[in-house]
């Protein structure tokens, strides 16, 4: 039994399991050293716009208690809350058109509310002006919009974000 032990096929099947094992610890360790290189050393903030309509001050970053708002109330905490804010225009399709231009609705001619939704009153943005999710995607930043996006002027939406939803 003892001779049993050391046969030439169990000293290959040894040597062939731990040839497998130092393969797949070795793959182990070079995966994990490929992820810590794949992984930026990114010191750019991380920004998070969110965009509100109609809210006035009833979120509990502001101090009402009317509404339960925790996350939201954490990410005001910890980050900017706007206390004193302004909208450039009465109407939303007109102040998110200036908002993400930075450009008075005016300028361009997108002060009409919907003013971009017929090829007729399609109003085209300069050549030399860019959206703010323009800018944040160039600098290599993941942009999205989960809604509110009928500005009013045409643009790809593939330009402003990083994909489709």
């Amino acid at each position: 039994m003892e001779a049993d032990k050391y046969t030439p096929e169990k000293k290959r099947l040894k040597v062939g399991y731990s040839i497998m094992r130092l393969l797949i610890i070795g793959a182990v360790i070079l995966s994990c050293e490929e992820k810590a290189k794949s992984v930026k050393d990114d010191s750019r903030p991380n920004i998070l716009w969110i965009y509100l309509e109609d809210t006035a001050p009833l979120l509990g970053g502001y101090g009402t208690t009317l509404i339960s708002t925790p996350n939201i109330d954490k990410l005001a905490n910890e980050g900017v809350l706007y206390k004193n804010a302004y909208m450039p225009a009465p109407v939303c399709s007109v102040v998110r058109s200036s908002i993400i231009t930075g450009t008075m609705a005016t300028t361009l001619g997108a002060q009409n509310h919907h003013s971009s939704r017929t090829k007729q009153s399609a109003i085209p943005l300069p050549d030399n002006l860019q959206t703010i999710p323009e800018v944040f995607k160039e600098a290599g930043y993941f942009t999205f919009n989960n809604g509110k996006d009928d500005y009013n002027f045409i643009y790809k939406r593939s330009d402003l974000y990083s994909q489709e939803y």
